[in-house]
């Protein structure tokens, strides 16, 4: 089931989000529950914000957290996601797919146009099923991030 953040999730969320943070490519950053727990309040309060978790027999495997703003050059609303991340057991199924249904249905019904709709991959887990994901949702490769260093 894939439904909107709640209060209650907020702990667990960040336990999963720790998860994240240990499998990817920034587990050399530090990693701060508190700026994550003021990160989740406003998820739940501000409309231009959306948080939806994945929840299998009531626990929560995964999770998408996105954002929609003015584009720097105008007024065209945009959004893209902070972070989409399902625990690593419950890959390979639909949980993505739905996590991301979910998200472009949030910003369509804000008015987002569909070419304003966008999803990167910036933690590098498996950066080739996340290209399967994407493109199999329909999203095409639009430039690339860059960091310096290893």
């Amino acid at each position: 089931m894939i439904r909107e953040i709640e209060h209650g999730d907020i702990e667990t969320l960040i336990d999963l989000g720790e998860k994240m943070h240990n499998e990817g490519h920034f587990s050399n950053a530090n990693y701060d529950r508190e700026k994550l727990r003021h990160l989740a309040y406003s998820l739940i309060h501000d409309d231009d914000k959306c948080c939806f978790v994945a929840e299998r027999n009531g626990v929560i495997i995964g999770f998408f957290m996105g954002s929609a703003y003015f584009h720097y050059f105008g007024h065209t609303m945009t959004c893209c996601d902070l972070l989409t991340y399902v625990d690593k057991e419950h890959r390979g199924g639909s949980t993505g797919v739905k996590l991301i249904t979910k998200y472009i249905k949030w910003a369509l019904d804000l008015g987002i146009d569909r070419n304003q709709i966008r999803l990167g991959d910036s933690a590098e887990i498996d950066s080739q099923a996340v290209d399967r994901l994407f493109k199999f949702m329909g999203f095409r490769e639009h430039g690339r991030l860059y960091v310096l260093g290893d």
